[in-house]
């Protein structure tokens, strides 16, 4: 006889290996030392697997959407090129693309590794092995120190600021949702390029550019996401992606 799959429960207090066909609502699915969820909506097609683990789900979603958003950034830049339309604008995003995307895989692989938990630290898995290879990517190419440091100075005011006022418009056009940030980020431009200190606000900026950047991506997905195949996976990451922005602090 093959061996039946099974799954760790805990029933009065007592933690039990049965086979996954004997699970009952009720059991209590243990997933960790210490830590169990309810069977319900947990077990699939009678097998049990992580993504329906809430916070499993919630790191896989954060890596989809950071890749999802990156490739839109990176094509709506491409496509500004392409045209010729728009040159301040495809000047101003082309180190913003590069630092996102870059920051953005870091962190997607290091989530991954942290999905698969123990098996993801170790090296016949791969997990490891692509946070290892994407690492190199924040470096080369121009580290993304430099890149934030290029957007902070000679991208606000190249072309007497073309780039920066095509920046904001991006964001405006893209959700109207957007326009408080926007704002904002303007403010937060005039006062790096006027105050002197571009390179000590440098990062905190592009990070605050970069997640603009990537909601007005997003809030572009969000508006076509009907029509596309998978249209319930998109307005799911497009939820978790366009909460609403905090307090943008000033640096003191």
């Amino acid at each position: 006889d093959m061996l039946q799959p099974t799954a760790w429960v805990l029933r009065d207090d007592v933690e039990l290996e049965v086979p996954i066909s004997s699970l009952k609502s009720g059991d209590l699915v243990v997933i960790g030392p210490g830590e169990s969820v309810p069977v319900d909506g947990v077990i699939v097609s009678g097998v049990a697997s992580i993504d329906q683990h809430p916070d499993v789900a919630r790191m896989i979603d954060e890596c989809d959407a950071l890749a999802l958003g990156g490739r839109a950034l990176c094509h709506i830049t491409l496509v500004a090129q392409e045209l010729g339309t728009e040159p301040d604008f495809v000047e101003f995003m082309t180190p913003v693309c590069k630092y996102f995307c870059t920051e953005a895989g870091s962190r997607a692989a290091d989530l991954a590794i942290q999905v698969m938990g123990g098996y993801g630290y170790l090296r016949e898995y791969g997990a490891e092995q692509n946070w290892r290879d994407n690492r190199i990517c924040a470096i080369y190419e121009g580290t993304n120190g430099i890149h934030a440091r290029t957007t902070a100075t000679r991208s606000l005011t190249l072309n007497d600021g073309a780039g920066a006022r095509a920046f904001a418009a991006f964001l405006r056009d893209s959700d109207p949702a957007l326009e408080e940030g926007a704002g904002q980020w303007e403010a937060e431009a005039q006062r790096i390029s006027g105050g002197g200190h571009a390179a000590r606000d440098a990062h905190r900026f592009m990070e605050l550019t970069c997640d603009l950047a990537h909601r007005a991506a997003w809030g572009r997905l969000k508006s076509v996401a009907e029509q596309a195949p998978d249209s319930s996976r998109l307005q799911r990451l497009a939820a978790s992606v366009l909460g609403e922005l905090g307090d943008l602090r000033a640096a003191g």
